[in-house]
């Protein structure tokens, strides 16, 4: 029945917008401007349409978005990614459908939906389903020379940017004639971004301090707790390390490391603590109280233990929202808690340690990172499945938190790409062995969006 809503012009325009979404996803980002268009030409055309003709319509538009963008999620699995096509596309559906609610034409299009898109994918990030990767403004991650402006307004405002320049590039498309004034507005909102991002990336930055790391990513797998202990001891002892090893996210599979029973899991790392004494040792674990289990990062030396625990999760693979757990059936993996030593790891050793999937989420990262020095991210990344575009798209995004925070990011999987990227979103050392000596630059100054996200968290508590 659907097939009475389409037509061949719209076939192809649907087919245009996937292609545009999927080269600018994942080599050309600035042509999601073009893709921008056509899914606003396609919504537009669809405004006097009747409600439900039109949901038909702009559905298959954003779960051509999700696919053409997130395709990569099948190899992962296939259900899994199938409940995240439909529901995010069913979410995307409730700032378009409210925009047709409100304006019936043109007019105050633009005004309307902006808005609401961003308020969208604001909100969205705020709940346990949260799949916040497909925010319009991550799509320039591939051409983050283009986006150092984010370090000011952020992702959303790059939103803004683009659905801005997609709805003049739609409107150009459609004019009778050719407008010189229209034109040279749309050049000016393009390309005035463009250049002084372009000045931003290539001014040389102030020399700062900078910290040495040793990173540590085991190639073994499969192998006990005991035993990545003992490998860490023996590969590390006699290497030159600096006083912070890093390891990536769960190094140390369910432990409690409040149980006498399992101290013995430890040993090696006192060990290897007593032996190079001042040393910092970060590693992710997964720690277990009882039948409650939390993704977390550790850092211990010889003097104290501290952890910071995991708030952001995978949909569903994660974390699983009680009402869901009920009603399919699908248990959560991990817990929440918040009670941990985040602000004192911060003020004390200078940085702050993300793992893994917290880095696609803006306001967060902003928040969390704000007066430190720079950011250890511990990655995984089993949830890409070892998928180059999956990895290459979270790298982008990673590459864009830094331009946001004006921080460097050491970012250590022991699944995924191993680098330093600098606070202009350059990589600037690939970490390709299994222990690696590195340098940070220690920029403690926070950026105009960090404080913007600090001003309004903290209007909203007040």
């Amino acid at each position: 029945m659907g097939c009475i809503f389409l037509n061949m012009k719209l076939i192809l325009q649907y087919f245009l917008f996937g292609v545009l979404s999927f080269i600018s996803w994942n080599y050309i980002g600035i042509l999601f401007i073009p893709a921008v268009s056509v899914f606003f030409i396609i919504i537009t055309q669809s405004l006097n349409s009747k409600w439900f003709v039109f949901l038909f319509k702009t559905f298959i538009l954003v779960l051509i978005l999700n696919v053409s963008v997130t395709f990569w999620l099948i190899g992962v699995s296939w259900w899994e990614s199938i409940l995240a096509y439909l529901g995010n596309s069913f979410l995307m559906l409730i700032p378009i459908f409210f925009t047709y609610l409100i304006v019936n034409n043109k007019k105050y299009f633009l005004l309307t939906f902006s808005i609401l898109w961003v308020l969208y994918e604001i909100l969205h990030t705020q709940w346990d389903l949260a799949w916040s990767w497909l925010t319009f403004g991550h799509a320039m991650g591939n051409m983050h020379y283009f986006v150092q402006w984010y370090s000011i307004g952020g992702v959303y405002f790059g939103t803004l940017w683009i659905i801005t320049l997609g709805f003049m590039l739609m409107n150009l498309f459609q004019l009778d004639s050719f407008n010189k004034r229209y034109f040279l507005q749309f050049l000016t909102l393009l390309l005035i971004p463009l250049i002084f991002s372009l000045f931003l990336y290539f001014v040389p930055g102030k020399n700062n301090s900078n910290t040495k790391i040793t990173t540590y990513i085991p190639s073994n797998k499969n192998i006990t707790n005991y035993q990545k202990t003992k490998k860490l001891y023996f590969d590390l002892e006699k290497f030159n390390t600096t006083e912070l090893i890093v390891c990536p996210e769960v190094f140390l599979k369910p432990i409690n490391i409040y149980s006498n029973s399992q101290q013995n899991q430890l040993t090696f790392l006192d060990k290897l603590l007593n032996k190079k004494q001042n040393t910092n040792l970060v590693f992710g674990v997964e720690l277990k109280t009882n039948s409650t289990l939390f993704n977390s990062i550790f850092i211990k030396n010889q003097e104290e233990s501290l952890y910071r625990i995991k708030q952001k999760f995978v949909p569903l693979r994660e974390f699983t929202p009680k009402l869901f757990e009920k009603t399919f059936n699908i248990p959560s993996y991990y817990s929440k808690n918040k009670n941990d030593f985040t602000e004192k790891i911060k003020k004390k050793y200078g940085f702050i340690p993300i793992i893994c999937y917290e880095s696609i989420f803006s306001i967060f990262i902003a928040k969390n990172s704000s007066n430190s020095d720079f950011i250890l991210l511990s990655t995984s990344e089993q949830f890409l499945n070892n998928s180059y575009f999956g990895k290459k798209q979270y790298l982008d995004i990673v590459r864009l938190r830094t331009i946001e925070n004006g921080r460097y990011i050491v970012k250590c999987s022991n699944q995924g790409i191993s680098c330093v990227i600098n606070e202009k979103g350059r990589i600037v050392k690939s970490i390709t062995k299994e222990i690696e000596n590195i340098k940070v630059q220690r920029i403690n100054k926070n950026t105009i969006y960090q404080s913007l996200i600090s001003f309004f968290l903290h209007v909203r508590n007040c």
